[in-house]
């Protein structure tokens, strides 16, 4: 669910890659310190329709120490750049975690450089059942490697797993590319790209916009942009086939308020709990009003 890979749609969109171009600054951030996200994920496989668990998420804002708790890792000797802190946990919940035995606990975190939004450090805590790792990347501009380090923290004593991969020019964790493509003013019928490293893999990500949609959520009527974030098919995140849709607020935000997920297994659907806990948001007037206002 933390995922946003798209297929890139051949000569139809116009492709906005950042792949090749040079470092530019990123604008002012669309998310505000402090600004926390809850959504609730559900499960719709007939005949269930059942609550999985919940996501929150949390910008931070300026890291003050430098690190991450729970990493041996920490960049306070480079002092050249502002970091900024990135935070997640997913939690299961509800009547079939209860009833599989199977309890989750994830935790994510991501320090990003301010300059450019690329990763510069990423924690990947997992807990689920028995299984307990952590996963640690530092996202080297000097080396130009992203360096991974897997612990099973059953097994303290057994050295830890370690990769290299390339690290290319504003390249994302998971977590960070979420936060990343809000900082795009995401124009109709454009594909934004850009690379992540995830899992000891490294992926390109590419972001379809498919245009400016109305949707009912709650009470209200909201205002959205709708992108087709493609996570699965060979070589991509989710190796099994699936197609994937989120709607994100079409003002200054760019909140994610909705995301399903079809696959074999069911379709997943993420909603965002706390949004009337955010700054007022670009909403419809009615239809008989005679136009769209804020």
């Amino acid at each position: 669910m933390l995922g946003l890979l798209i297929w890139l749609a051949g000569s139809g969109p116009g492709l906005r890659d950042l792949r090749g171009q040079p470092v530019a600054p990123v604008r002012a951030l669309p998310f505000p310190d402090g600004e926390k996200l809850i959504f609730e994920i559900k499960l719709n496989r007939f005949p269930l329709f059942v609550t999985l668990g919940e996501i929150t998420f949390e910008y931070a804002g300026l890291s003050a120490d430098r690190k991450i708790a729970g990493t041996a890792l920490d960049l306070s000797k480079d002092t050249t750049r502002e970091l900024l802190t990135l935070r997640a946990e997913a939690v299961s919940k509800g009547f079939l975690a209860t009833l599989i035995g199977i309890n989750v606990k994830d935790r994510f975190e991501t320090l990003v450089d301010r300059s450019d939004f690329s990763a510069r450090l990423s924690l990947r805590q997992e807990e689920e059942g028995k299984k307990r790792l952590a996963k640690t990347t530092h996202f080297d501009p000097v080396d130009r490697l992203v360096k991974s380090t897997v612990i099973d923290l059953n097994k303290i004593e057994a050295p830890p797993r370690l990769k290299e991969l390339p690290r290319k020019e504003r390249m994302q964790s998971l977590l960070s590319a979420i936060y990343y493509f809000r900082t795009f003013e995401l124009a109709d019928d454009e594909i934004v790209c850009f690379p992540v490293s995830e899992d000891e893999e490294n992926y390109e990500f590419e972001i379809y916009v498919r245009g400016r949609e109305g949707i009912q959520f709650g009470d209200t009527k909201l205002r959205t942009i709708k992108i087709e974030p493609r996570l699965f098919g060979p070589g991509r995140y989710f190796s099994r086939e699936g197609e994937m849709q989120m709607w994100v607020t079409d003002d200054e935000r760019r909140v994610p308020v909705r995301l399903v997920a079809k696959t074999s297994a069911g379709t997943i659907i993420a909603s965002l709990l706390n949004y009337d806990a955010q700054p007022p948001l670009r909403k419809f007037t009615k239809p008989s009003s005679g136009g769209q206002g804020q």
